[in-house]
């Protein structure tokens, strides 16, 4: 959730400034949005695949049963 948050500013910073709405582009503003945003994507993304390899053996048991 918060992955798309931090992605979806930094495109929103980019759009107004492109859209002229904005005189000056904070870059550093957009960097750490960015970051962020792919910090938290990988971050769920291990978390999720960590629930999968460990889901997975016990997953065999039961169906072998």
């Amino acid at each position: 959730m918060l992955s798309g948050v931090f992605i979806f500013l930094t495109v929103l910073e980019l759009f107004f400034f492109q859209a002229g709405a904005i005189r000056s582009l904070q870059t550093t503003y957009v960097i750490w949005t960015f970051v962020m945003g792919l910090i938290f994507f990988m971050t769920s993304l291990s978390i999720v695949l960590a629930e999968v390899g460990l889901c997975l053996p016990f997953c065999w048991l039961e169906c072998s049963q």
